[in-house]
Formats: structure tokens, sequence, C-alpha cells
């Protein structure tokens, strides 16, 4: 479910970054440098929600303080090895391929469209500020579900 969700991320990030190579930087779009970006991003993406897990082990359970390094550092493992999961399955996707074609197919006006603010911000919300906002808004409700 994940790597579903994930594609479209993807491919609007493709086409986005793709515009950005060639009006802003001048240079050529090479998908092997996402890569990387896209790990480093989901795994972003992945620690607040795993957060609220967290959260509301502590506060229905118990506390965690003593363990708050070791909880950490295997969420971050945790991570990074479902962020290397759907980046793998997705390099071998013929979906990164359409994107790369369907941008390469574009009239120059379309291709500056999908670098303007109105095609890019509703992905950095998604990607950045969608995952702390839902665990902002569910430890709201642990703590209303749970007071102390």
């Amino acid at each position: 479910m994940l790597v579903r969700i994930h594609k479209r991320i993807v491919r609007k990030w493709i086409i986005s970054r793709m515009a950005a190579q060639e009006f802003y930087f001048h240079g050529a779009f090479d998908i092997a440098e996402e890569w990387p970006l896209l790990k480093i991003l989901l795994v972003l993406a992945l620690l607040p929600l795993e957060a609220i897990f967290v959260f509301a082990y502590a506060r229905f359970i118990g506390s965690l303080s003593h363990y708050a390094l070791p909880i950490i550092i295997m969420l971050i493992i945790l991570n990074i090895v479902i962020a290397n999961d759907v980046i793998n399955r997705l390099k071998d996707d013929p979906m990164v391929d359409e994107a790369m074609a369907s941008y390469n197919a574009m009239s120059p006006e379309g291709r500056k469209k999908s670098y303007s603010f109105g095609y890019i911000a509703p992905l950095i919300f998604v990607i950045a500020l969608l995952p702390w906002l839902i665990m902002g808004v569910a430890i709201g409700v642990i703590c209303l579900a749970e007071p102390k």
C-alpha cells in the first residue's frame, strides 16, 4: 500500500524536478540523483507516523523515558529499511520512465507550469507537512481519550 501511495508522489516529484533542472539549473536530469533524496524524505515522513504509536503506548501503558534512545534508533533503522524497500520497488517500476516520457512530451508552457508554486506546493504539503499534522491531531485525540 505504501508503494502505491508513494508512486503518485514520486511521479509528481520527477516531473517537478525535471522542470527544475530545465528551468533553474539549466542542466540534464538524472533520476539516479533523486533516489537518495526521496529515501530521506520518506524516512522523515514516516517518523511522525510511528511517533503516534510510541506516544499512545506511553500514554496508555506506561513511561518509556528509560528507553528513549533505543526507541529513536530503532524507529530510524526501521524507517530506513522501509524506505529502501519502497525505493527499490519504485526504481524498477515502468512509472518512472512513463513520467519522464510524459514530461518530455509536454509543451514548453506545460513544462513551466510544472515548475510553478501551484504545482509544487501540494507536493511539499503531502511530503513534509501532512505527516506532522496527522501526528498533532492523533496526539490531541489520544490526550482527550486518556486525560492525565
